[in-house]
Protein backbone atom coordinates (compact mmCIF):
# COMPACT_ATOMS: atom_id res chain seq x y z
CA UNK A 1 0.00 0.00 0.00
CA UNK A 2 1.41 3.44 -0.61
CA UNK A 3 1.72 5.75 2.34
CA UNK A 4 -0.51 7.77 3.22
CA UNK A 5 -0.05 11.57 2.59
CA UNK A 6 -2.38 14.60 3.91
CA UNK A 7 -1.96 17.16 1.13
CA UNK A 8 -3.76 19.98 -0.50
CA UNK A 9 -7.53 19.70 -1.81
CA UNK A 10 -9.25 22.21 -3.36
CA UNK A 11 -12.88 21.36 -1.97
CA UNK A 12 -11.86 21.59 1.78
CA UNK A 13 -10.75 25.30 0.99
CA UNK A 14 -13.02 28.16 2.03
CA UNK A 15 -12.00 30.39 -0.54
CA UNK A 16 -13.24 28.27 -3.53
CA UNK A 17 -15.92 30.15 -5.07
CA UNK A 18 -19.16 29.46 -5.11
CA UNK A 19 -19.57 28.67 -9.02
CA UNK A 20 -16.78 25.85 -8.71
CA UNK A 21 -17.94 24.76 -5.23
CA UNK A 22 -20.91 23.46 -6.85
CA UNK A 23 -19.25 22.48 -10.50
CA UNK A 24 -17.67 19.94 -7.91
CA UNK A 25 -20.59 18.62 -6.25
CA UNK A 26 -22.30 18.09 -9.37
CA UNK A 27 -19.40 16.15 -10.39
CA UNK A 28 -19.42 13.87 -7.63
CA UNK A 29 -22.73 13.93 -7.65
CA UNK A 30 -22.91 12.59 -11.56
CA UNK A 31 -20.03 9.79 -10.85
CA UNK A 32 -22.82 8.21 -8.07
CA UNK A 33 -25.97 8.65 -10.78
CA UNK A 34 -24.16 7.05 -13.37
CA UNK A 35 -21.62 4.60 -11.19
CA UNK A 36 -23.82 3.99 -8.42
CA UNK A 37 -20.35 2.88 -5.88
CA UNK A 38 -22.27 2.94 -2.96
CA UNK A 39 -25.07 0.12 -4.42
CA UNK A 40 -23.09 -2.84 -2.50
CA UNK A 41 -22.46 -0.98 1.23
CA UNK A 42 -26.22 -0.28 1.29
CA UNK A 43 -27.18 -3.67 3.05
CA UNK A 44 -23.97 -3.26 5.26
CA UNK A 45 -25.49 0.18 6.25
CA UNK A 46 -28.60 -1.16 6.85
CA UNK A 47 -27.41 -3.98 9.41
CA UNK A 48 -25.54 -1.37 10.70
CA UNK A 49 -28.29 0.96 11.68
CA UNK A 50 -30.32 -2.20 13.02
CA UNK A 51 -27.70 -3.20 15.60
CA UNK A 52 -28.46 -0.41 17.98
CA UNK A 53 -31.88 0.40 16.79
CA UNK A 54 -30.64 3.78 15.05
CA UNK A 55 -33.74 5.45 13.50
CA UNK A 56 -31.93 8.75 12.79
CA UNK A 57 -28.37 8.92 11.08
CA UNK A 58 -26.34 12.42 10.91
CA UNK A 59 -24.19 12.31 7.66
CA UNK A 60 -21.03 14.46 7.79
CA UNK A 61 -19.26 15.56 4.99
CA UNK A 62 -22.37 15.17 2.56
CA UNK A 63 -21.10 16.86 -0.32
CA UNK A 64 -23.46 16.99 -2.94
CA UNK A 65 -25.75 14.14 -1.19
CA UNK A 66 -24.89 11.52 -3.89
CA UNK A 67 -23.62 8.65 -1.23
CA UNK A 68 -26.52 8.93 0.73
CA UNK A 69 -29.15 9.49 -2.23
CA UNK A 70 -27.48 5.62 -3.82
CA UNK A 71 -27.38 4.09 -0.52
CA UNK A 72 -31.36 4.71 0.51
CA UNK A 73 -32.48 3.81 -3.12
CA UNK A 74 -30.88 0.33 -2.66
CA UNK A 75 -31.89 -0.27 0.19
CA UNK A 76 -35.07 0.04 -0.17
CA UNK A 77 -35.15 -2.19 -3.55
CA UNK A 78 -33.49 -4.85 -1.68
CA UNK A 79 -36.85 -4.59 0.82
CA UNK A 80 -34.22 -3.06 3.82
CA UNK A 81 -34.95 -0.99 6.54
CA UNK A 82 -33.17 3.07 5.91
CA UNK A 83 -32.97 4.99 9.10
CA UNK A 84 -33.72 8.29 8.39
CA UNK A 85 -30.64 10.79 7.37
CA UNK A 86 -29.54 13.85 7.82
CA UNK A 87 -27.73 15.65 5.43
CA UNK A 88 -24.71 18.38 6.65
CA UNK A 89 -21.13 19.70 6.08
CA UNK A 90 -18.91 22.73 6.13
CA UNK A 91 -19.99 24.26 2.66
CA UNK A 92 -23.79 23.11 2.89
CA UNK A 93 -25.11 22.34 -0.79
CA UNK A 94 -27.90 23.75 0.33
CA UNK A 95 -29.98 23.72 -3.22
CA UNK A 96 -28.81 20.18 -4.38
CA UNK A 97 -30.39 18.72 -0.93
CA UNK A 98 -33.27 20.32 -1.83
CA UNK A 99 -33.99 18.63 -4.73
CA UNK A 100 -32.88 15.12 -3.05
CA UNK A 101 -35.36 15.80 -0.08
CA UNK A 102 -37.70 17.02 -2.82
CA UNK A 103 -37.35 13.76 -4.55
CA UNK A 104 -37.25 11.32 -1.63
CA UNK A 105 -39.44 12.76 0.91
CA UNK A 106 -38.46 14.27 4.06
CA UNK A 107 -39.54 11.12 5.71
CA UNK A 108 -36.44 9.66 4.38
CA UNK A 109 -33.95 12.91 4.04
CA UNK A 110 -33.54 15.78 6.06
CA UNK A 111 -30.49 18.38 5.87
CA UNK A 112 -28.60 21.30 8.48
CA UNK A 113 -28.78 24.35 6.32
CA UNK A 114 -25.86 25.65 8.33
CA UNK A 115 -21.90 24.87 8.50
CA UNK A 116 -21.73 21.33 10.77
CA UNK A 117 -17.76 20.53 11.13
CA UNK A 118 -16.16 17.09 12.03
CA UNK A 119 -14.86 18.93 15.58
CA UNK A 120 -18.27 20.35 16.17
CA UNK A 121 -21.30 17.70 15.65
CA UNK A 122 -24.52 18.59 17.29
CA UNK A 123 -25.10 16.43 20.10
CA UNK A 124 -28.64 15.12 19.91
CA UNK A 125 -27.29 13.06 16.96
CA UNK A 126 -26.38 9.64 18.70
CA UNK A 127 -25.03 7.70 15.13
CA UNK A 128 -22.98 9.70 12.44
CA UNK A 129 -21.99 8.00 9.16
CA UNK A 130 -19.03 9.36 6.96
CA UNK A 131 -19.14 8.70 3.14
CA UNK A 132 -15.65 9.15 1.27
CA UNK A 133 -14.92 12.09 3.87
CA UNK A 134 -13.09 10.44 6.69
CA UNK A 135 -10.24 10.94 4.89
CA UNK A 136 -10.36 14.80 4.93
CA UNK A 137 -9.49 14.57 8.54
CA UNK A 138 -5.22 14.39 9.70
CA UNK A 139 -4.83 11.32 12.24
CA UNK A 140 -5.11 13.44 15.36
CA UNK A 141 -8.66 14.86 13.88
CA UNK A 142 -9.96 11.33 13.13
CA UNK A 143 -8.81 10.09 16.48
CA UNK A 144 -10.76 12.99 18.19
CA UNK A 145 -13.81 12.34 16.01
CA UNK A 146 -13.71 8.33 17.21
CA UNK A 147 -13.24 9.71 20.55
CA UNK A 148 -16.27 11.23 20.82
CA UNK A 149 -18.16 8.71 19.18
CA UNK A 150 -16.86 6.40 21.92
CA UNK A 151 -18.05 9.03 24.74
CA UNK A 152 -21.15 9.84 23.36
CA UNK A 153 -22.35 8.37 20.07
CA UNK A 154 -23.87 4.87 20.09
CA UNK A 155 -22.24 4.28 16.65
CA UNK A 156 -20.24 5.08 13.78
CA UNK A 157 -20.29 4.02 9.75
CA UNK A 158 -17.15 5.08 7.50
CA UNK A 159 -16.80 4.43 4.19
CA UNK A 160 -13.48 5.08 2.41
CA UNK A 161 -14.90 4.77 -1.55
CA UNK A 162 -11.11 5.23 -2.63
CA UNK A 163 -8.07 3.26 -1.51
CA UNK A 164 -4.18 3.70 -1.09
CA UNK A 165 -3.08 1.75 -3.92
CA UNK A 166 -1.92 2.13 -7.80
CA UNK A 167 -5.22 1.18 -9.52
CA UNK A 168 -7.16 3.36 -7.64
CA UNK A 169 -4.51 6.17 -8.15
CA UNK A 170 -4.93 5.58 -12.10
CA UNK A 171 -8.68 5.39 -12.14
CA UNK A 172 -9.16 8.51 -11.17
CA UNK A 173 -7.69 9.53 -15.15
CA UNK A 174 -10.67 8.53 -16.79
CA UNK A 175 -12.82 10.78 -14.41
CA UNK A 176 -11.47 13.38 -16.09
CA UNK A 177 -13.85 13.24 -18.92
CA UNK A 178 -16.36 12.27 -17.30
CA UNK A 179 -16.64 15.56 -15.10
CA UNK A 180 -16.22 17.48 -18.33
CA UNK A 181 -19.59 16.60 -18.98
CA UNK A 182 -21.05 17.49 -15.76
CA UNK A 183 -22.34 20.78 -16.53
CA UNK A 184 -24.58 19.27 -19.06
CA UNK A 185 -26.30 16.59 -16.78
CA UNK A 186 -27.03 18.57 -13.73
CA UNK A 187 -30.50 20.01 -13.26
CA UNK A 188 -29.03 23.16 -12.27
CA UNK A 189 -27.57 24.25 -14.97
CA UNK A 190 -25.33 27.39 -15.13
CA UNK A 191 -23.34 28.78 -18.15
CA UNK A 192 -20.68 29.70 -15.86
CA UNK A 193 -19.91 26.11 -14.93
CA UNK A 194 -19.89 25.15 -18.61
CA UNK A 195 -17.44 27.58 -19.26
CA UNK A 196 -15.32 26.04 -16.58
CA UNK A 197 -15.79 22.83 -16.70
CA UNK A 198 -11.99 22.23 -17.90
CA UNK A 199 -11.16 24.16 -15.09
CA UNK A 200 -13.53 22.27 -12.46
CA UNK A 201 -13.01 18.74 -13.90
CA UNK A 202 -9.11 19.10 -13.66
CA UNK A 203 -9.55 20.49 -10.32
CA UNK A 204 -11.87 17.30 -9.34
CA UNK A 205 -9.88 14.85 -10.95
CA UNK A 206 -7.05 15.91 -8.72
CA UNK A 207 -8.66 16.10 -5.42
CA UNK A 208 -9.74 12.24 -6.45
CA UNK A 209 -5.93 11.61 -7.02
CA UNK A 210 -5.31 13.05 -3.67
CA UNK A 211 -8.34 11.41 -1.42
CA UNK A 212 -7.06 8.08 -2.47
CA UNK A 213 -3.61 9.18 -0.91
CA UNK A 214 -5.55 10.33 2.08
CA UNK A 215 -7.43 7.25 2.33
CA UNK A 216 -7.33 5.14 5.76
CA UNK A 217 -6.84 1.60 5.38
CA UNK A 218 -9.49 -0.30 8.28
CA UNK A 219 -6.41 -1.14 10.37
CA UNK A 220 -5.33 2.25 10.56
CA UNK A 221 -9.01 3.28 11.64
CA UNK A 222 -9.17 0.68 14.26
CA UNK A 223 -5.44 1.43 15.70
CA UNK A 224 -7.16 5.15 16.33
CA UNK A 225 -9.91 4.00 18.97
CA UNK A 226 -9.47 4.84 22.43
CA UNK A 227 -8.40 1.92 24.57
CA UNK A 228 -11.24 -0.83 25.59
CA UNK A 229 -13.61 0.20 22.70
CA UNK A 230 -14.37 -3.20 21.76
CA UNK A 231 -15.59 -4.04 25.38
CA UNK A 232 -18.47 -1.44 24.59
CA UNK A 233 -18.31 -1.39 20.83
CA UNK A 234 -19.20 -3.99 18.54
CA UNK A 235 -16.13 -2.85 15.82
CA UNK A 236 -16.49 -4.15 12.17
CA UNK A 237 -14.28 -3.67 9.16
CA UNK A 238 -13.87 -5.26 5.24
CA UNK A 239 -14.04 -4.53 1.89
CA UNK A 240 -17.07 -4.47 -0.39
CA UNK A 241 -16.82 -4.21 -4.07
CA UNK A 242 -18.03 -1.04 -5.42
CA UNK A 243 -17.96 -2.42 -9.20
CA UNK A 244 -16.53 -5.22 -11.03
CA UNK A 245 -12.69 -4.54 -11.56
CA UNK A 246 -10.58 -6.20 -9.54
CA UNK A 247 -9.10 -2.88 -7.71
CA UNK A 248 -12.47 -1.35 -7.16
CA UNK A 249 -13.59 -1.82 -3.36
CA UNK A 250 -14.47 0.61 -0.69
CA UNK A 251 -13.31 0.24 2.62
CA UNK A 252 -15.98 -0.03 5.31
CA UNK A 253 -15.16 0.44 9.33
CA UNK A 254 -18.66 0.55 11.95
CA UNK A 255 -18.85 1.05 15.31
CA UNK A 256 -22.28 -0.04 17.43
CA UNK A 257 -22.29 0.26 20.73
CA UNK A 258 -23.40 -2.66 22.40
CA UNK A 259 -25.62 -1.39 25.40
CA UNK A 260 -27.15 2.63 24.25
CA UNK A 261 -26.43 5.44 26.04
CA UNK A 262 -29.71 7.14 27.61
CA UNK A 263 -30.73 10.16 26.04
CA UNK A 264 -29.92 13.28 27.22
Amino acid sequence: MIPRLHVFEFCEQGWLPQVIREGFMDSLNQIHRLGQPYRYIAPVVSAWAAKFSAEEVLDLGSGGGGQVATVLEHIERQGLKAPHFVLSDLYPDVSAWRALQSNLGPERVDFLDRPVAFSAIPEKFRALTIFSAFHHLPPEEASALLADVVAHRDGICIVEFTRRTWLDLWSMIPAFFLNLLAPLTTPRFRLGKLLLSPVIAAMVTFDGLVSALRSYSGDEILAMLPPGTDEIFLVESGEIAWGRLPFSKSTYFLLSRRVRLKAD
